[in-house]
């Protein structure tokens, strides 16, 4: 959360001319209201419950699809062991970290982060970080990177 995935994954896309899904935008468009509306009326199960479905029908329409496909995952969705599973054996997990003052910096002033409200910042990078290095086959760290630092980075990651 607040690591630039969803700015980076579509100029990464954009680059190498894959199609570019950010997972939290699909659950808002697949289920007509915001995160924070989701949070309010089914609570953090309810949400994740909606997550995994949409990963799940991601991955399965771009499974046979010739080519790759960029997605942002949110910040949370390794929190659920199904999507983590997931991400484990259906993709090649690229963690974008950041430092805790980025981080911070990123996400100031943000609203419609329903977990920093309850949990906190500290809380969720002690509780996520673990489960990021689990999923992940390659770690970024985004700190000060210009646009083109960051696409070159990730074009040698992949290849």
């Amino acid at each position: 959360m607040g690591c630039g995935k969803s700015t980076w994954g579509a100029l990464f896309a954009r680059r190498i001319g894959a199609p570019f899904i950010d997972l939290d935008n699909y659950i808002c468009d697949r289920e007509g209201r915001s995160i924070p509306a989701i949070f309010a009326s089914e609570g953090e199960a309810g949400f994740r419950r909606i997550e995994q479905e949409c990963l799940e029908e991601v991955l399965a329409q771009y499974a046979d699809a010739p080519g790759r496909l960029v997605l942002a995952l949110g910040g949370g969705t390794v929190t659920t062991p199904a999507c983590a599973e997931l991400i484990r054996s259906k993709t090649f997990c690229i963690w974008l970290d950041a430092s805790a003052e980025t981080l911070r910096k990123n996400l100031a002033g943000s609203e419609g982060r329903p977990l920093l409200k309850t949990r906190g910042f500290e809380s969720l990078l002690r509780e996520r970080g673990p489960l990021y290095a689990a999923v992940a086959e390659k770690r970024v760290l985004t700190d000060g990177l210009g646009p083109e630092e960051m696409i070159s980075i990730l074009e040698k990651t992949i290849k």
